[in-house]
């Protein structure tokens, strides 16, 4: 990992933390209400959808680790960044859709928005 990466890591790491922390749950309000991926209460779609994102994440993650192509790095790593980008965005647009008035979306669509540029400034990194 190159000096850029690094600083640029740390850098995104402590706005998310400032504004996830700070910001939406101290100044707005907005408290993060997590649940798992089986949970009694969830919307049966979204369920469908996460379970069927993890088994594309299983598929393309065997794809490019276990046969004999010489991918690079980032490549081989990308499908564990799609897989947790893709299950911010669900879950936010369920609770965006279901549980609106709580606003804990902004949590979620924060996490995916924080999961691209990691994955971008990864990238970036490994090109230098």
């Amino acid at each position: 990992m190159n000096f850029f990466t690094g600083v640029s890591l740390v850098t995104l790491i402590a706005i998310y933390l400032w504004i996830s922390q700070y910001y939406l749950k101290r100044h707005l309000g907005i408290q993060n209400k997590w649940r798992w991926l089986l949970s009694e209460d969830r919307n049966k779609l979204a369920v469908m959808i996460d379970v069927i994102i993890l088994v594309l994440f299983i598929f393309t993650y065997m794809f490019f680790n276990f046969e004999e192509n010489h991918y690079s790095t980032m490549v081989r790593v990308s499908p564990m960044f799609m897989l947790f980008f893709l299950q911010n965005i669900n879950q936010g647009i369920e609770k965006f859709l279901v549980h609106r008035s709580d606003q804990s979306y902004y949590h979620n669509w924060l996490g995916a928005f924080v999961i691209l540029v990691t994955f971008i400034i990864m990238f970036i990194g490994e090109q230098q």
